[in-house]
């Protein structure tokens, strides 16, 4: 009697082995995020501007990036890029060249260009407010999402930056 119940409890005990659900991926994984400074770029960067003034706001990240395939982990055609600061953005006329607007004013999209095999964001903003400009730029954000956990992180920031900071006066 007791051999037929160590035997159920052995044969229950190998079941629940084989059916046990396999460890899940951590994906938080902050191996996937890496730190690139200066991919952001504005043209030209100056001390100075003037009312009507147009510059670029530009990034493009290639499809291969350190040595990662990101449209084939991920299949992401259309890349989230998260700005630390909106001061860029807010009160001036944007005509986006690539990519296009997110949801909140320092949101944006990369679009893939298949022929350039490059991700793409690229506006041109006509400076319609005056003032003083002071960005932030250290943690700007692009992430490459995928399905379950092929997510790769991107941070960087704006190419001139000193102190993580762009200033300039537009009068």
């Amino acid at each position: 009697m007791v051999t037929k119940i160590l035997k159920k409890v052995g044969i229950f005990s190998i079941l629940l082995t084989l059916t046990a659900c396999p460890a899940k991926e951590d994906c938080n994984d902050l191996g996937r995020t890496i730190d690139v400074a200066d991919l952001e770029h504005i043209t030209p960067l100056q001390q100075v501007y003037n009312q009507g003034d147009v510059i670029a706001f530009s990034i493009e990240i290639p499809r291969v990036f350190q040595g990662v395939d990101l449209l084939d982990e991920t299949g992401d055609r259309d890349v989230l890029l998260v700005l630390s600061d909106d001061d860029l953005f807010v009160g001036n006329e944007l005509v986006f060249q690539e990519g296009r607007q997110g949801a909140s004013p320092n949101w944006f999209y990369l679009t893939y260009n298949e022929q350039e095999q490059l991700y793409q964001l690229k506006i041109n903003i006509t400076f319609n407010r005056i003032g003083e400009y002071n960005m932030f730029t250290e943690r700007d954000s692009c992430e490459f999402v995928g399905d379950e956990c092929n997510v790769y992180r991107i941070d960087t920031s704006i190419e001139g930056a000193i102190n993580n900071r762009i200033q300039f006066t537009v009068n």
